[in-house]
């Protein structure tokens, strides 16, 4: 969830990462007709990483609608650093919806309902011009132009709704890559006013290295759970009979046993390598074991290897 942070393991070169954005805000109003609010978006998709990378889980907010209905919040994924500019994946939120002044069975429910979250552009509230749009890849929506104006989408965040006394509500912005702009409200001092959906916001992949979804309005994540990121990842597994140990930056242990699953010790091959670089036959204990025990090896160079060492050798 936001705010927390995730260390990529030894052994590790490739994550699958689901990233749900939130629904808006649904408020309750008994006197009131208040509109649904739209979905937050969804992101599935692989990351290619080193091991001891941290991966930094945040969320940036949906607009603010003063007595009317929030834009959901976006859920992220940043890595080298924790501004907007460090995201490389985003689930969008969905758009607040809109409130019509007074009970009304003859007014459709989808008349004023707030837009979905996502994909690359969010979908647009109702009601036709006067609700706010979703949010681009590269723009933030536009709010809604009746009376009583909504705000602009931005870079993270959704449109606010500003609000007038003499007015209902409209709903906010989702927000996202880039926000939706909130939906707008008429104005009177007499009779009943309408206030219109917020736009949602829109997803981003940009940092992944494939996509297998990018989904409009699919999220299940509700206004109050918030956004959710979910990690999974395969370590490189042992062979039978071999396990590696961390001893220092310089030296690692294989330990390999006569196990019967294994084979003679004559099959393994010892080679190790630094992050991502070339496999290497390294210094120290035979590289083509041919008894069982522990061995001990480093580097073939001078250069120190990291922790990630022990989990990062193949045999």
């Amino acid at each position: 969830t936001a705010g927390d942070d995730f260390t990529v393991p030894p052994g590790v070169e490739t994550l699958t990462v689901e990233l749900e954005g939130t629904r808006g805000q649904n408020v309750n109003d008994s006197n009131q007709q208040v509109f649904d609010s739209g979905d937050g978006g969804r992101v599935v998709g692989e990351l290619s990483v080193s091991p001891g990378d941290t991966l930094y889980i945040r969320s940036s907010p949906g607009g603010s609608s003063g007595g009317g209905q929030n834009g959901g919040d976006s859920v992220d994924i940043r890595k080298g650093g924790t501004t907007l500019n460090d995201r490389i994946a985003v689930a969008a939120g969905g758009g607040g919806g809109g409130i019509y002044g007074e009970l009304n069975q003859f007014f459709p429910y989808n008349d004023f309902i707030g837009g979905d979250g996502g994909p690359d552009v969010g979908e647009d509230g109702q009601y036709e011009s006067d609700a706010g749009e979703g949010g681009t890849q590269s723009s933030g929506g536009a709010g809604g132009t009746d009376t009583s104006p909504g705000e602009d989408g931005e870079f993270g965040a959704g449109g606010d709704f500003p609000g007038d006394p003499n007015a209902n509500a409209a709903g906010a912005g989702g927000a996202g890559w880039y926000g939706g702009g909130a939906g707008s409200s008429s104005i009177s001092t007499v009779g009943v006013t309408e206030a219109d959906g917020g736009g949602g916001g829109s997803n981003y992949t940009g940092g992944l290295s494939t996509v297998t979804a990018n989904e409009r309005g699919t999220s299940s994540r509700s206004y109050s759970q918030g956004g959710l990121v979910t990690i999974t990842y395969e370590v490189a597994p042992l062979p039978p009979g071999a396990s590696a140990a961390y001893v220092a930056d310089d030296q690692i242990d294989v330990s390999i046993s006569e196990d019967a699953s294994a084979g003679d010790p004559d099959n393994f091959e010892v080679e190790i390598r630094r992050d991502d670089g070339t496999w290497q036959s390294p210094s120290g204990g035979p590289s083509s074991p041919s008894t069982d025990g522990t061995h001990s090896y480093g580097p073939a160079s001078d250069t120190d290897y990291g922790s990630q060492i022990g989990a990062d050798s193949k045999f």
